[in-house]
């Protein structure tokens, strides 16, 4: 009989998720070394190529995909119950992922932007806005930076961790823990709140439709809205006064909505469990992988940030 991913397993891919980025960022730069010499090729060259730009976004995508398929082949997890893939399209569940990623968007995203503008006020600036010049680089950003994204991060954080996370937390316990990973996962300041902010959305959406699929499209919609926000509006963003107070406004009026929502899908799955994970003790080896993986996310989170500061 196949088995389902336990908490442990969750702890442990985590940690095996830096252990494959090491890999195959490392990879990468040998390769680029040996190209960009053979090409002749300056490091302004390098860091300025489109093809170099979109090998990188692979990456990541490419990585999390390599360690879902071992992990899986590893220990022969059922997957596909999982995921969720073999249930029934729900048109309600559909439109759901359709409102919760416009809820963060219209609710969350201005107020993260005016975020960001206070960390450039003090000296933080990474300057990582997304180039959309012209049509055809949008629709290499949606492929690149929304399609591929928005499947292999939900493999990892919502397939395998949230899944495994449930084993001895409650359903919210699950949600906050895998969201606060996610947003550790990207390593940085400026991204760290949309993006637990995001997590949350969309643990929301797994937790009350037992589907990674929609997750997966929550997670598509949110970044290609942005991607065509930005590449329609082409234009930055100078707060004024009464625009910080709107968009504080909007992430209040956003987390009441939020609570509501989220109160009542957990309602329902209360119902529906019917098990206290209140007492649940966990092994040393799992608290030992608990607390390895969150090490090194926030090593990596403190080193990217303050070479920010330092550039």
């Amino acid at each position: 009989m196949k088995k389902k991913y336990g908490v442990f397993d969750s702890y442990k891919t985590y940690v095996n998720m830096f252990i494959f980025m090491v890999i195959f960022y490392l990879a990468y730069y040998i390769i680029i070394g040996f190209v960009s010499r053979g090409l002749n090729m300056t490091n302004e060259e390098i860091s300025s190529s489109k093809v170099i730009f979109y090998i990188q976004c692979l990456i990541s995508p490419l990585m999390f995909f390599s360690l879902f398929l071992w992990q899986n082949r590893k220990k022969r997890y059922d997957t596909i119950n999982i995921i969720g893939v073999n249930k029934k399209f729900n048109y309600k569940h559909f439109l759901l992922s359709i409102l919760l990623a416009t809820m963060c968007i219209v609710f969350f995203a201005s107020f993260c932007s005016v975020f960001d503008k206070a960390l450039e006020y003090i000296g933080f600036n990474p300057n990582d806005d997304i180039d959309n010049s012209s049509l055809g680089i949008m629709l290499l950003n949606l492929l690149f930076l929304s399609a591929l994204p928005a499947i292999c991060e939900e493999l990892i954080f919502r397939g395998i961790i949230y899944n495994g996370l449930t084993e001895k937390h409650s359903k919210f316990g699950a949600v906050l823990i895998s969201a606060t990973l996610f947003a550790l996962m990207h390593g940085s300041l400026q991204q760290f709140l949309y993006q637990f902010i995001m997590g949350l959305f969309l643990g929301i959406i797994v937790m009350y439709t037992g589907n990674v699929i929609y997750s997966m499209f929550l997670h598509f919609t949110n970044n290609s809205a942005i991607i065509l926000i930005d590449y329609f509006s082409q234009s930055t963003t100078n707060f004024t006064t009464l625009e910080v107070i709107g968009s504080a406004v909007l992430a209040i009026a956003g987390i009441v909505v939020t609570y509501v929502v989220f109160k009542r899908m957990l309602d329902i799955k209360n119902r529906e469990d019917g098990v206290n994970n209140s007492n649940v003790k966990y092994s040393f080896e799992e608290k030992e992988y608990m607390l390895i993986g969150i090490l090194i996310a926030v090593i990596i989170w403190i080193i990217t940030t303050i070479s920010v500061f330092l550039s």
